[in-house]
């Protein structure tokens, strides 16, 4: 009979997916501070193409910070000699999960600009 469950893998998953929260929330935060804020008064200044180019760069900044942190906290645990000869696979694919819905839930004005853009 061959396992099914893994428990030291869905642990790892966990404590991934636990960092991957704090610093995406955190990195999604600066980053929704950094751009410029959706104003309704302004949506005919600045017109849909302004706010689509913003919300290119934004999408861009949110891939590579989520690659880079993903891709360091990888590096740090595979290091820790404790930890990696404990580790299976390669637990970040699931725990990523959680990064794209918590960073784009606190960034209410990328929100408000793809709402807009889009007519939703």
């Amino acid at each position: 009979m061959s396992q099914v469950l893994y428990p030291k893998y869905a642990g790892f998953i966990a404590v991934y997916a636990i960092i991957f929260l704090t610093i995406g929330v955190s990195a999604a935060k600066v980053l929704d501070e950094l751009f410029p804020k959706f104003n309704e008064n302004d949506k005919k200044n600045k017109g849909k193409f302004r706010y689509y180019i913003e919300v290119i760069i934004q999408i861009a900044m949110i891939a590579l910070v989520t690659y880079l942190f993903r891709e360091i906290i990888h590096f740090v645990f595979a290091r820790i000699k404790g930890i990696k000869k404990h580790m299976y696979g390669n637990p970040d694919r699931f725990a990523a999960l959680i990064i794209a819905p918590t960073m784009f839930a606190v960034q209410p004005n990328l929100i408000n600009k793809i709402k807009y853009i889009w007519n939703v």
